[in-house]
């Protein structure tokens, strides 16, 4: 996993482009290099292209041309792209895609390629999601930013066509060559006005800050080390919402990692203006949910991948946060501020996988059978039923109850909403709310061998 994210894509696209527009005001020493030029700016206009077709998807484009009223914004980014492929034609590879970039245009659509191929890692082919941020991808005010920001960009690239053109003809090149090679951008800047107009001003703000798939840990730095296994924690949660390898055992393991990571961000946020009072109410939330699932069973093994992180962050949080030390958000060095950088983001992570867990729960229950050890259950519920008794004398597992399976699914609801970030009201918590932690195990004490 890489610091690389769809933002910072765009944004460095649109640097190298002003780049590259600055370069039509410098003399070409020869044909060659006018060439390559001319090749990298229009290969800018076929990642401009190829992006606008990431944004709107094959299927999109087709039910829009199919609508009485389609979307203003799709309608005038398909015309864009129509109006590209008519000025530099539609043979594909592009010849830079062969040759390699040349120049800061060449830099600027490898940048653009990349950003594109960032959508379509979060998708698979037939367009469904691959990763739990896939969505994000999918919202219209997404779609509209990446579109405004392809509008400008498109707009800078076909305003230096004259001056391209004269650069070129300076080295020597033909005059009906130049014009065969540079035909001008009158419809491409018509459709990227009209794009920028439906789509609006170009916000950089607007735009995820999506990256790549988490594949692997980075070590070496606890705190990058300490993202990278909670956006697998979470990355595992969504898969195993969507699979049918369903696990309790996994279940408990997140939950036990949820534990943790309100316990640890409560202490390290304790203090007068700390959101610490929520933080530790939601890790004995978190906790209760651990207790109930520590005595559920279903026939599915727990995930490794999921016990391994849990066994890594047993490790990371006390070294981050020591549940010993309160109140180091209220530091003022770059360390603290990291930290709580990184604990606000768990924080927030933690209610997706605690959303994504409650429906995988639910998900167990239709298609399985959980069970419990029988001398859990009251004695009404297994009155009138002899297999239970006799269970519950042999001290054997028996299918959960539905008051127990009820219980675990009001305690998702209570962790599925995100923690009040507000200043707490009241009195100083300082150290006080290390000691109120009492409740809470720290996360090295409830990972199983």
């Amino acid at each position: 996993m890489t610091d690389v994210t769809y933002r910072r894509l765009l944004v460095q696209t649109a640097a190298l482009v002003e780049e590259g527009s600055r370069s039509t005001n410098v003399r070409l020493d020869d044909r060659a290099s006018a060439l390559s030029m001319v090749t990298d700016r229009h290969a800018v206009l076929s990642a401009l292209e190829a992006h606008i077709w990431a944004l709107l998807t094959p299927g999109r484009a087709a039910g829009m041309r199919s609508a009485l009223h389609p979307d203003p914004v799709e309608a005038a980014a398909l015309h864009l792209a129509e109006a590209i492929t008519a000025t530099i034609g539609a043979d594909r590879p592009h010849p830079s895609l062969l040759d390699g970039p040349h120049s800061a245009w060449g830099r600027s659509a490898k940048t653009l390629r990349a950003a594109t191929d960032l959508i379509a890692v979060h998708h698979d082919a037939a367009g469904s999601p691959r990763t739990p941020v896939a969505h994000l991808l999918e919202s219209n005010a997404v779609r509209d930013a990446g579109l405004s920001h392809v509008a400008a960009l498109a707009l800078t690239t076909a305003s230096v066509e004259d001056a391209l053109a004269l650069r070129v003809g300076q080295t020597g090149v033909p005059w009906p060559t130049v014009r065969a090679w540079l035909p001008g951008m009158q419809d491409v800047a018509l459709a990227a006005r009209g794009l920028a107009q439906a789509a609006g001003p170009a916000d950089p703000y607007a735009l995820p800050h999506l990256g790549l798939v988490a594949t692997r840990v980075r070590t070496g730095d606890v705190l990058v080390e300490l993202t990278d296994r909670l956006l697998r924690v979470r990355h595992r949660a969504w898969e195993q919402m969507n699979s049918p390898e369903r696990s309790i055992a996994t279940l408990r393991d997140l939950a036990t990692i949820g534990v943790a990571v309100h316990a640890h961000a409560a202490v390290f946020h304790a203090g007068p203006d700390g959101p610490a009072a929520p933080l530790i109410a939601r890790g004995k939330s978190w906790q209760e949910l651990s207790a109930k699932l520590a005595g559920m069973v279903s026939p599915v093994p727990r995930d490794d991948v999921v016990h391994d992180d849990l066994t890594g962050l047993a490790r990371l949080l006390p070294a981050v946060a020591p549940l010993g030390e309160a109140g180091r958000s209220l530091q003022s060095d770059s360390d603290a501020r990291r930290t709580g950088a990184a604990f606000g983001g768990a924080v927030v992570l933690m209610t997706e996988v605690a959303e994504y867990n409650a429906r995988t729960f639910a998900a167990i229950n239709r298609t399985s059978t959980v069970y419990v050890p029988a001398r859990t259950l009251t004695g009404d519920e297994i009155t009138d039923h002899p297999a239970l008794v006799q269970a519950r004398l042999d001290g054997r597992l028996a299918p959960a109850s539905a008051r127990q399976l009820d219980e675990v699914g009001k305690l998702y609801q209570s962790v599925r909403s995100h923690p009040s970030p507000k200043p707490t009201q009241g009195p100083v918590l300082g150290h006080a709310a290390a000691d109120r932690m009492v409740g809470v195990e720290p996360i090295g004490l409830q990972v199983d061998a």
